[in-house]
């Protein structure tokens, strides 16, 4: 009878993605202990007669592409689904999916990589495993000041770029009749977008001021 908790007995992406998982579970605070990766047929027998398994035969823990948890905290590993239903929002962010969603056999502890569903226990056992698991990246979070000054780099890029031959006529027309004067430096910013209160400008000028 073999099982093992050791994370690196996980093929390596689903390792990989497990440490991210609780690197970011104990960010939010969440403690996560890890029960269970690999284990044997026998084992897995052991977990169905205890009903803590729905299959007899292995499929993704055997495979490297599974483990279970459960909370730090002595004298409530297991009674708490809340906890296990907060580590789940993060582990389906990842790409992980959980027992805790399954109809027949609710398995709270328990996650697996399958490729999002794609493929089942069935596969597994025969040998057709899921591709490698895409290593978690967390989104960076734009600040107000980075999104201002990106906007200012942008506008400053655009408005500086010169209109096109096919308007040539048309804006030397509406240069001519002083209803475009460009900037302080002589830039026209024939490539930005007008505000309303920049057409009522222009129509303004348009009617004789």
């Amino acid at each position: 009878m073999y099982h093992s908790r050791d994370i690196n007995a996980l093929r390596p992406d689903v390792a990989a993605n497990c440490r991210v998982l609780l690197a970011l579970c104990a960010a939010q605070g969440l403690k996560v202990t890890i029960t269970e990766t690999v284990r044997d047929r026998e084992y897995q027998e052991y977990c169905y007669a205890k009903g803590t398994a729905r299959t007899k035969i292995p499929s993704f823990h055997a495979a490297g592409l599974a483990f279970d948890i459960c909370q730090n905290i002595k004298g409530y590993e297991y009674s708490d689904p809340h906890f296990f239903a907060d580590v789940a929002t993060i582990a389906k962010h990842i790409g992980f999916t959980w027992g805790g969603d399954w109809q027949n056999f609710r398995d709270l502890p328990h996650f697996q990589w399958d490729n999002h569903g794609a493929y089942s226990s069935a596969m597994v056992i025969a040998g057709k495993l899921p591709p490698n698991m895409p290593k978690y990246k967390e989104q960076e979070i734009m600040t107000y000041d980075d999104f201002c000054a990106f906007m200012a780099r942008y506008e400053a890029e655009r408005n500086a770029q010169a209109g096109a031959a096919w308007s040539a006529e048309a804006r030397a027309w509406a240069v001519k009749n002083g209803l475009f004067e460009g900037d302080e430096n002589g830039n026209m910013m024939w490539k930005a977008p007008i505000t309303r209160e920049q057409f009522a400008v222009i129509e303004h000028r348009k009617n004789g001021r």
